[in-house]
């Protein structure tokens, strides 16, 4: 037996009346008036009410001036159905027309539970609740327009729309012509509809959704346009796709939309309004044609607001063209640069004018720091493992806690080379050669792996490593900025350094001469240090 709802295999009436008028019954047509129909169910049904009148024959079949009353559900409704034959019916569906109407019903949730007691978990909270429904439809099902549908009842949920729809029952392929006059929901109401774990954990639902405007077409082919205002903010998105899916145009506008809310970072982002349009075709960003524009009108990130940020992005066949600027007090900058997507580190050739960089002001960081300068970037390969292209800083200042500091260009270069991968560093205050085989990925692992067979490292978890075998070479020198943190040092010669690593002989050497060390007053003439590595054994030299 059924533990919940009607046991459709012990069905047991009691109470039973039923009165009937015209009743016609002859090969091929049934038809006549059912005047009065009441009866009781094991179940809990209460049919207080029926009458209908019906006709069925091989070509049509109409129920008209229904009425079903329980106790709480009250149907009206009429159905005319009108076809080649019965089995045209299974045969060609979308040739059947349909007519009907369902005036101001009431559908209580209990009688629906009664026949379909699978959708307890979708009426949980809502046991209690009367649906309204108030429809108008007609046409073959294949083009099918409906006047009106609302419906209502369901928590706080208001669905109203009209449309016309054609080429059901395929509904993959069917076209949509719906505008839809109110969507309302809240967040409650969805979580009790949809399927356990269906949205993703980062996203929280606004507490109130307010959608209205229109769709015509299918899923590949459609122009829409969708006018939503919720709890955390409103949004208006235009769009078209077309050539099946491969094709679109669209833009987006958000206003005071709360992004931090929805991706439950409150503590990093807050309200954003937006403008952005893309248009293009292809959806693999390798082989798209596609333009992207985007306007940050105002962003809240960090407690700070963002003001007219720009950015433009081009993306054809796997090569990307990229801008941004924004002007503001305290962040303003021109971003141009290029990218090449085919590879899985792309190409890049980027150029940044940094005119005012205040990490304080934006929150970025708690002390005062402000940053100008100029950033050039040009990667024939972005890969880490053998990178290969050059970056130059420029003209930089820094505003450290009041302390001004400046320097001219800092370069780096990356390449490949017979002797393995190099890099190199050029500044006013040092020069550092880097040069063998290392992956700069796994060298911090390389080089704890050493370092652990001499001193047992306690948090050092030991992982697979690339063998590297490489020598790096510093000259350090006390420039101008140098003396800025720390003028003691003027009059110092320039120091030299060498480190010597070898992770398949788990070898680690490190040379250091300092010919005159100047320290205020004092001087160190001749320094030398060296630490070997033998045998498992660290050896120290200070001379």
């Amino acid at each position: 037996p059924a533990t919940s709802g009607m046991d459709y295999h012990h069905i047991h009436f009691t109470d039973f009346n039923i009165g009937a008028s015209q009743l016609s019954f002859s090969p091929g047509v049934f038809s006549g008036n059912i005047n009065e129909l009441t009866a009781k169910e094991n179940s809990g049904l209460l049919l207080k009410k029926f009458q209908a009148g019906f006709y069925y024959s091989d070509t049509a079949a109409h129920i008209s001036n229904m009425i079903l009353q329980t106790d709480k559900t009250d149907l009206k409704n009429e159905i005319n159905l009108k076809y080649a034959s019965p089995s045209a019916l299974s045969a060609k569906p979308g040739e059947t027309f349909i007519q009907a109407n369902m005036a101001k019903s009431k559908i209580a949730a209990k009688d629906i539970l009664l026949f379909a007691p699978q959708l307890k978990s979708q009426l949980k909270g809502n046991e209690n609740a009367v649906f309204l429904i108030d429809t108008k439809l007609k046409g073959f099902v294949k083009d099918i327009a409906i006047d009106h549908f609302s419906f209502s009842g369901y928590g706080n949920t208001v669905v109203k729309f009209s449309g016309k729809i054609t080429g059901m029952p395929d509904a993959a392929n069917a076209n949509f012509n719906i505008n839809l006059a109110n969507l309302t929901t809240t967040k409650t109401d969805i979580e009790k509809l949809i399927p356990k774990g269906s949205l993703p954990s980062s996203i929280q639902l606004p507490q109130r959704i307010t959608a209205s405007g229109n769709f015509n077409g299918n899923a590949k082919n459609f122009i829409t346009k969708i006018n939503v205002q919720t709890s955390i903010g409103n949004a208006i998105v235009r769009a078209k796709m077309s050539n099946n899916g491969k094709a679109y145009n669209a833009t987006i506008s958000t206003t005071n939309f709360d992004l931090g809310y929805l991706l439950k970072q409150e503590k990093t982002i807050g309200k954003i309004s937006l403008d952005a349009d893309m248009k293009g075709s292809g959806l693999d960003y390798k082989t798209m044609n596609t333009d992207i524009h985007a306007v940050l009108k105002e962003g809240n990130i960090k407690g700070y607001t963002y003001q007219n940020l720009l950015a433009d992005i081009s993306l054809k066949n796997g090569q990307a063209e990229i801008s941004s600027s924004i002007s503001d007090p305290n962040i303003s900058y021109t971003l141009v640069g290029e990218a090449g997507l085919q590879n899985t580190f792309p190409s890049l050739q980027m150029n940044v004018q940094i005119d005012t960089l205040d990490l304080q002001a934006l929150h970025l960081i708690t002390d005062s720091v402000q940053f100008s300068g100029i950033i050039h970037a040009d990667f024939e390969s972005t890969n880490p493992d053998s990178l290969q292209g050059q970056l130059k800083l420029y003209d930089l200042f820094v505003t450290n806690n009041g302390q001004h500091l400046h320097t001219d260009t800092i370069a780096m270069l990356a390449a490949g080379t017979d002797s393995g991968q190099l890099i190199t560093l050029n500044a006013e205050m040092a020069k550092i050669k880097w040069l063998g085989k290392f992956k700069l990925s796994e060298t911090g692992t390389a080089v704890m792996h050493t370092i652990n067979s001499y001193y047992k490292l306690p948090f050092f978890n030991d992982t697979a490593f690339t063998p590297q075998d490489w020598r790096m070479d510093m000259d350090l020198k006390v420039s101008p900025l140098v003396l800025q943190f720390q003028p003691l040092l003027k009059g110092t010669d320039s120091i030299h350094a060498k480190l010597v690593f070898s992770s398949t002989d788990e070898k680690i050497d490190f040379s250091l001469k300092a010919p005159h060390i100047q320290y205020g007053e004092q001087a160190i003439e001749n320094l030398t240090a060296f630490v070997y590595g033998n045998d498992h054994l660290l050896d120290y030299n200070l001379g």
